[in-house]
């Protein structure tokens, strides 16, 4: 009983990360820097009435209705490499490239999504539009409220 235990709580502690302090200041300072990269970049005023147009002229995503998902106020940083806005995201591997999405939950439907393109600091376009699918098995780390 006891043997099968331990096999247990191994395989659990198998999906867990565990960071040195090392490299708890390293991903810290990884994420300071995004965040100042985005800053420099984007305009978040722009980047949220942006994200209100593209709401109000695409309306639905592969039978989503996008009008439906929360959008805040503004965009905020949130904890980790993105910033939020309600129930969307801003997310961007590279914030020195152009490209970024727009992402908001849909349920168990996945997340709905805007592909983009940065053209300058206060402009932006929509490329495509698709649903991405999504296995949550905890909550993210950050609020998703206002």
């Amino acid at each position: 009983m006891k043997a099968l235990l331990l096999v247990f709580i191994a395989a659990l502690s198998c999906g867990f990360l565990v960071l040195t302090p090392e490299e708890g200041r390293e991903l810290n300072e990884a994420r300071r820097q995004w965040h100042r990269d985005v800053e420099d970049r984007y305009n978040r005023k722009a980047l949220q009435a942006f994200l209100l147009s593209s709401i109000r002229e695409t309306k639905e995503i592969e039978g989503i209705d996008v009008q439906e998902i929360l959008a805040g106020r503004k965009f905020s940083h949130r904890d980790d490499f993105c910033l939020g806005s309600g129930r969307w995201v801003f997310v961007s591997k590279d914030p020195k490239s152009d490209s970024f999405e727009l992402r908001a939950t849909a349920g168990s439907r996945g997340w709905a999504v805007f592909a983009c393109k940065r053209e300058g600091i206060k402009a932006f376009k929509v490329e495509r539009t698709y649903v991405d699918s999504f296995i949550q098995l905890c909550p993210p780390p950050y609020s998703i409220s206002p």
